[in-house]
């Protein structure tokens, strides 16, 4: 399905760019400042991404951003168990009337973040990547534990309650959007 020009589409391309370049430099202010570091990262299909929102609600204890009719909202990751990888969860809901495609994700300061879903047979839950996720048109999708997932590997340091950690997610239509996600207890959430 073809999207429809909007009139000043191309001054709102503009403004986006200009907020992704201001945003992406606070960013890396904030990385610095938390001595996070990117040793490296999955490759985006959108070669010039644009940083259109990020931050973690206030006393939410869950990130959220916003991107074209795209929403995410409560991302957090549980404290890290395992040596050498970490889980993401959050729900990307769609107000559009098309659906759109999580395609990529990037996690500052770790080796590469993936898409993974738990797929239990014969009383064994075992994880496979998966290459995409749809988001359909006015729908919620729901990444979490046990089921469809952000696998984090090899973080630079152990992630632990209290630390954040950048994500960049990347969809087919409304582009990429970086939001900071805070590491929270075991449970989840407050």
């Amino acid at each position: 399905m073809a999207r429809r020009a909007r009139p000043n589409d191309g001054r709102r391309r503009g403004v986006r760019r200009l907020a992704s370049f201001a945003a992406a430099g606070w960013l890396a202010i904030g990385a610095l400042i938390f001595g996070v570091t990117t040793c490296g990262s999955s490759e985006a299909r959108n070669s010039s991404p644009s940083v259109t929102g990020s931050g973690s609600r206030a006393g939410s204890g869950t990130g959220s951003a916003d991107i074209g009719s795209l929403h995410i909202s409560g991302a957090y990751i549980p404290q890290q168990t395992s040596q050498d990888e970490a889980a993401a969860y959050f729900a990307v809901t769609n107000k559009g009337d098309a659906a759109d495609e999580l395609v990529a994700v990037q996690a500052t300061g770790a080796a590469q973040a993936m898409l993974h879903d738990t797929v239990e047979d014969g009383g064994v839950g075992t994880m496979t990547a998966m290459s995409d996720l749809t988001i359909p048109a006015h729908q919620t999708v729901r990444l979490t534990p046990g089921h469809e997932h952000l696998m984090i590997m090899n973080p630079v340091r152990r992630l632990a309650q209290g630390q954040t950690l950048v994500l960049t997610l990347t969809f087919t239509h409304a582009g990429s959007v970086s939001l900071v996600v805070p590491v929270v207890g075991l449970t989840g959430p407050a």
